[in-house]
């Protein structure tokens, strides 16, 4: 039979897994075994919040769920039950009845009993139970359905009698124990049926047991008292046998397919669990399902469990201290510590604490460095390049473009965000440490809203502009500005800098500990989700840049930027579903590498789309440029001083746009003095095509070139070549 710290290590091991540390417990047990059971599991790094005796005769049931409802407010949304199953049932009746709900917990005694849960599905759905793994006994379940009101010895009349009422629910006339309660008479037809009957949690291990008993004393007493028939077992047993090896006898017995019984005072009885699981099954109906086990060690996947906290679908909930509370908490774990190191013990909880979690020492396989694998290789040298090819794009656009113009601020903030989102990389192929979980946590989100703020900001200048585009005024504006638009950029970030921040302020970072025999970020059954549920506010940045750059499709501001920019958006909301489906759903050992892939594959992406695509047309633009003879480099005729530009048989049409610089309306009166076109042109020009030119980076509309010195723009035939290359 198991002791009970074995059912301790097996909720332990459940808790852990989903990194549920801050638990309340409502039990049945002296308060030796609860003081026992908060020393075992605080070991574990487990808080108790509250301790809830449902025997106490001066609290209510209802006073009992309260004390819970209370607990859950500062975080505790699990409940550990170590009841009786009539005391656990009129706990989960209570929590019904106040439309509460908790994550239940049960120990052996709730197991898979039909009579815990019975018209109570709705509140007790989800709870994770423990058996005492069991084997059917063919000999037992023969004699169970064998048992009839004439043939039930050595039952007595009285205590069969009444149970045969309560299982078939009917009236024995003429008994002694007659339950009036039930309408409808018992049938003598009626039969057993082992299948149907719930066996004790421990039945399969009481026979095993009676059988190595048996089998130990009759090889002792075959030992010892050979003349048994002349001096009798107890004179034999009393004078001759050394009682002492009585035990010894029973241990070399051999049960259970030839293994050898163990008592206690040799060592624990190994005996294995199942974990069960309150949930649906194909039908749509609750009923205990087995998903896993624990031998020693728990043998079960979280996606395998179907939790429905607070909801009718899925939801597994977090469990840990929210409040000033920790500080108590804190204190308890702190007190447990200190009693073992004074009582210099090493006892079971904290040897299959080491052996399950292996916290705060590596272990040697993971003492190399992830950097020396060839995933690590592999990752390691595509971020390099991108971080180089984003240096050299930043040098190359600085070159070309040393006046600031529109947004163009925002187009190097952007590029600094990829730059960092290569960089990103480097944390998650690193071996988890403090520091490295610490910038998974924080600049997942941080750096993916430097990207999405400053395109969402592309797109919203964009969009207003195409609003007025017949209104000189909206580029009057001070966020209009390239230091405007910068400034929201900012403060979309800010927005998401808080949220991360948030994060690590009230969920400290920790050390990371071995969860299935893999280094993990805390909490380390499910870190990859809070990583998913910290960028939602860059979910909704992703979003609305879509919606306004869609919104713009057809607007030829910057060459149709906001066409390039619709397609980074959707490329990147696929790049994200996958990376999060794939990180959260795989074996902890790839999601590291999930969340790399899909980092470089996004990063790319938006490199291809807005970046590379601007460098191919300045190619252009030199290529023509060479073709044409023209006196003038490309960075002369888009990034320097004023100057007038035509190529020769170049011609207006109705797809022409005007120039000046930027990405707004500016009037130009601050320019080079004016001056005629035919003196002002290097080449062979015709005045009707010469144009004034600023000196700046984007596309914008522009007014007719006048000659009495007003503002001057740059015309461009799309039918030529269209010239527009913002950074």
């Amino acid at each position: 039979m198991p002791n009970y710290n074995s059912q301790i290590k097996a909720i332990a091991a459940v808790l852990k897994l989903y990194s549920w540390d801050f638990i309340s417990v409502a039990y049945t047990d002296s308060a030796t075994d609860i003081e026992n059971f908060q020393k075992e599991v605080a070991l574990l790094g487990i808080c108790i919040a509250v301790k809830v005796d449902l025997q106490d005769v001066g609290m209510t049931t209802a006073q009992s769920v309260e004390k819970l409802q209370e607990k859950k407010a500062e975080g505790s949304n699990v409940v550990v039950v170590l009841a009786e199953p009539r005391y656990t049932r009129d706990l989960l009746k209570m929590a019904e009845e106040k439309e509460t709900d908790f994550v239940w917990i049960g120990d052996d005694r709730w197991g898979d009993n039909p009579f815990v849960v019975n018209k109570l599905q709705n509140v007790a759905k989800g709870a994770l139970t423990i058996k005492a793994q069991t084997s059917t006994i063919p000999e037992f379940d023969e004699y169970i359905e064998n048992l009839t009101l004439d043939n039930h010895s050595p039952i007595p009349d009285v205590w069969f009698e009444e149970f045969w009422q309560e299982h078939f629910q009917c009236t024995l006339s003429g008994s002694k124990t007659q339950q009036s309660a039930f309408p409808d008479v018992c049938q003598p037809s009626l039969r057993l049926n082992a299948a149907t009957m719930h066996a004790g949690n421990y039945a399969y291990q009481t026979v095993l047991a009676t059988n190595a008993t048996i089998q130990g004393f009759r090889a002792y007493v075959k030992r010892y008292c050979s003349d048994l028939q002349l001096t009798g077992v107890i004179t034999c047993v009393e004078q001759y046998a050394p009682r002492a090896q009585l035990s010894a006898f029973i241990e070399r017995a051999k049960v259970q397919q030839g293994e050898n019984f163990f008592t206690f005072e040799k060592q624990p009885a190994k005996t294995a669990y199942d974990v069960l699981n309150f949930k649906k099954d194909a039908s749509g109906s609750y009923q205990y399902q087995k998903v896993g086990s624990f031998d020693g060690s728990l043998n079960l996947q979280s996606t395998d469990v179907d939790i429905y906290f607070e909801s009718e679908f899925r939801n597994i909930p977090t469990s840990f201290c929210q409040k000033i509370t920790c500080n108590q908490c804190r204190q308890q774990l702190s007190e447990a510590l200190s009693y073992t190191k004074a009582t210099n013990t090493h006892n079971e909880a904290e040897q299959f604490f080491d052996a399950q979690f292996v916290k705060y020492s590596p272990a040697p396989q993971d003492e190399k460095y992830r950097f020396d694998s060839v995933w690590g290789i592999i990752i390691t040298i595509l971020a390099v390049l991108g971080i180089m090819l984003c240096l050299i794009l930043f040098i190359y656009f600085c070159f070309l473009s040393p006046v600031v113009h529109g947004s163009t601020l925002v187009g190097y903030l952007l590029l600094f965000g990829l730059l960092l989102l290569f960089a990103l990389s480097f944390g998650f192929v690193s071996t988890p440490n403090l520091p490295s979980c610490v910038v998974r946590r924080f600049f997942i989100g941080v750096v993916h809203a430097i990207i999405f703020a400053s395109m969402l900001v592309k797109s919203l200048n964009i969009w207003r502009r195409k609003q007025h585009v017949n209104e000189q005024e909206a580029s009057c504006s001070y966020f209009s500005q390239p230091c405007g638009l910068f400034v929201i950029a900012l403060a979309l970030i800010f927005v998401q800098v808080i949220i991360s921040s948030e994060w690590l302020i009230i969920v400290p970072p920790t050390v990371p500990e071995y969860f299935q025999h893999q280094l993990r970020c805390f909490p380390a059954a499910n870190f990859e989700n809070h990583l998913v549920f910290s960028c939602v506010y860059v979910m909704l940045l992703i979003i609305l840049t879509l919606v306004f750059s869609l919104l713009c499709w057809k607007s030829e501001e910057n060459n149709y930027e906001s066409r390039f920019v619709s397609l980074s958006c959707a490329f990147s909301i696929l790049i994200w579903i996958a990376m999060m489906v794939t990180a959260t759903r795989v074996s902890y050992a790839y999601r590291d590498l999930a969340f790399c892939v899909g980092f470089l594959v996004e990063a790319y992406a938006i490199l291809l789309c807005i970046f590379l695509r601007k460098v191919f047309i300045l190619s252009r633009l030199r290529k023509l440029e060479k073709h044409k003879g023209a006196s003038q480099s490309v960075s002369d005729i888009y990034y320097n001083h004023p100057l007038a530009l035509t190529y020769p048989q170049m011609s207006l049409s109705k797809s022409q746009i005007g120039y000046e610089g930027g990405s707004q309306f500016l009037p130009a009166y601050d320019m080079a003095p004016p001056v005629s076109p035919e003196a002002a042109m290097p080449l062979p020009i015709r005045s009707s095509s010469a144009v004034d030119y600023d000196g700046g980076s984007q596309f914008s509309p522009g007014y007719p070139l006048t000659s009495s010195g007003g503002p001057g723009y740059l015309y461009l035939d799309h039918d030529v070549l269209d010239a527009d290359v913002a950074v």
